[in-house]
């Protein structure tokens, strides 16, 4: 889930996101609409939030904030992060260029050590949602 603040602000778009589909400018009017279609009209988004597997299982001190690099460069920086209990592993939230698919390795800079990340799918734990629908 995104949360409103540290993954989601102000300046982020719906699309950029990775919420575009729950928005339906053609619906009606509503705060925004105008941005969304002209966001929608300048092509896709050169960024989008992305989920990222970080380290090999270890806990890690993340807390959002922390470069993510390509190359040893940054290319953005992450939101929010937590350890995901359920896979395992230190989770963090991302904007990244969108020409970036899933399984792209990258590292977190984690209290200046570069550790290991790789891009995955937004849904880490039960990506079906069976456990979801009992």
């Amino acid at each position: 889930f995104r949360y409103f603040g540290s993954d989601i602000g102000m300046n982020d778009t719906p699309d950029e996101a990775g919420l575009g589909a729950f928005v339906r400018p053609e619906k009606g009017e509503f705060v925004g609409r105008e941005a969304v279609l002209s966001a929608r009209a300048a092509g896709a988004p050169a960024r989008r939030l992305r989920t990222l597997l970080v380290g090999e299982g270890e806990w890690l001190p993340l807390y959002g904030g922390e470069a993510i690099l390509a190359d040893g460069a940054p290319i953005g920086r992450l939101r929010s992060a937590g350890y995901g209990y359920t896979v395992g592993r230190a989770l963090g939230m991302g904007y990244l260029p969108t020409e970036l698919p899933e399984g792209t390795r990258v590292g977190v800079d984690a209290l200046g050590t570069s550790v290991p990340a790789v891009i995955v799918g937004d849904t880490v734990h039960d990506p079906a949602g069976e456990r979801m629908r009992g």
